[in-house]
């Protein structure tokens, strides 16, 4: 028994439906020492049992072996799922057991299965020699086909949900498309109001265009975050490597938040070691890095807060964010004194459409889709990030590259 829990332990992690069949068989046929071993399989248009897997089988021999017949032991014994244990000893035998016509089989032991609750197949073993396939053999190998039969039903279940989940994936890849165009025409019309050029509003007037401006902000920032990870799990997300002065580049994003750091009167203290080389990088997928980095920091610090924005380089063995870097690598710190993480939640930080319960409680908007869409781009562009946080003190987030640049690839799955 000891065998047949190592066998299955093994089934476990098999992935492939026709590796899982095949092994299955090749180790049902060992343990029972067994000459013949054939997975017969119920087809639809034939409307008969057809050869699957075989071991012991002449392949020119297999296809004369299909059956249908009511009155063989192997038909019955899938129709009724019935496990059949024959000793053969005459010819009226030999003339209702597979290939005994072809092969000396002296006993048999014919084991049926079901997937998804119906009857689908039967797996056949056959000893050349009269002795009979005992209790033992018949129990250990019944919970062998069973096994099988479970594991591949997990691996039909997760086809399915992979299959749904792309699904969703094009049709929320769609929805956000169409989306963006709407929405775009939208604030271009709420700027044309603002300028005053089709009249002057007053300040109520003036008060709720700003708030329709900031929702269509908010609106388009979801759509675009929605866009790039259905991108990402279609693997259609571009990498397009190009030499990028990360100062200059890191400088740019984030003057893009210039008017929130005024308004909430923050303190960004900048470092960018002005000795970085030029890095090979997917300029998208660095922005997507920095904007969501910056924009949680900025969002979750209080009002006169401090935030450290810092772009640098650590050598071979050097050390970084509390861990030791084992090559020449660029870095990215961003350090806020704002609101933190929850201890207990740490490990869901970067869990899709996940946001922690202190931020949720707040008034700040999210879409839960910031850090997660960082991780996947830092992960499949040959990066690493992690982050330190203690809640209400704050949090930093490290993010180190091969000196040399971003990962080279073609599309991302």
């Amino acid at each position: 028994m000891a065998i047949l829990y190592k066998i299955m332990a093994s089934i476990f992690f098999i992935k492939d439906a026709d590796r899982l069949f095949a092994f299955s068989l090749e180790e049902a046929a060992q343990l029972s020492a067994s000459e013949i071993a054939v997975l017969w399989i119920y087809d639809r248009k034939s409307e008969s049992l057809v050869i699957k897997k075989q071991i012991g089988i002449k392949e020119d021999t297999e296809s004369g072996y299909n059956v249908k017949e009511p009155a063989s032991l192997l038909w019955k014994s899938y129709s009724e799922n019935i496990v059949k244990n024959i000793l053969v000893n005459s010819d009226s035998d030999k003339s209702s057991v597979p290939f005994s016509k072809d092969y000396e089989i002296g006993s048999c032991l014919i084991i049926p299965f079901k997937i998804e609750q119906e009857n689908n197949g039967a797996f056949f073993f056959a000893r050349a020699s009269k002795m009979p396939y005992d209790i033992t053999d018949e129990r250990m190998l019944t919970i062998l086909v069973r096994e099988c039969c479970a594991c591949y039903e997990n691996l039909l279940v997760r086809d399915n949900l992979r299959k749904i989940d792309q699904a969703k994936t094009e049709f929320i890849s769609l929805a956000a498309h169409q989306l963006r165009a709407p929405i775009t025409a939208i604030r271009l019309n709420i700027e044309g109001l603002s300028s005053k050029d089709v009249g002057k509003l007053n300040n109520d007037q003036l008060g709720y265009i700003n708030q329709i401006n900031e929702s269509g902000l908010h609106m388009l920032d979801l759509v675009n975050a929605l866009l790039d990870v259905s991108r990402f799990d279609l693997g259609v997300f571009k990498i397009d490597l190009r030499p990028v002065n990360v100062s200059d580049f890191a400088e740019s994003v984030l003057d893009e938040f210039k008017l929130s750091i005024v308004e909430k009167k923050l303190i960004v203290k900048k470092l960018y070691d002005k000795s970085l080389p030029i890095f090979q990088a997917d300029e998208k997928s660095l922005r997507i890095i920095l904007q969501n980095l910056l924009s949680n920091a900025i969002k979750y610090t209080p009002a006169k807060g401090k935030i450290n924005f810092e772009i640098g380089r650590v050598s071979k063995g050097g050390s970084f964010g509390g861990e030791k870097i084992e090559q020449d690598s660029l870095t990215i710190l961003v350090k806020d004194f704002g609101a933190g993480i929850p201890l207990g939640q740490h490990d869901k930080i970067f869990s899709r459409l996940f946001r922690a319960d202190n931020a949720v409680k707040s008034d700040i908007e999210g879409t839960g889709l910031g850090l997660y869409l960082v991780k996947k781009v830092v992960d499949e562009t040959g990066g690493s990030i992690w982050f330190e946080s203690v809640e209400n003190k704050g949090s930093t987030f490290y993010v180190i590259f091969p000196i040399s640049g971003m990962k080279n690839i073609k599309s991302i799955n």
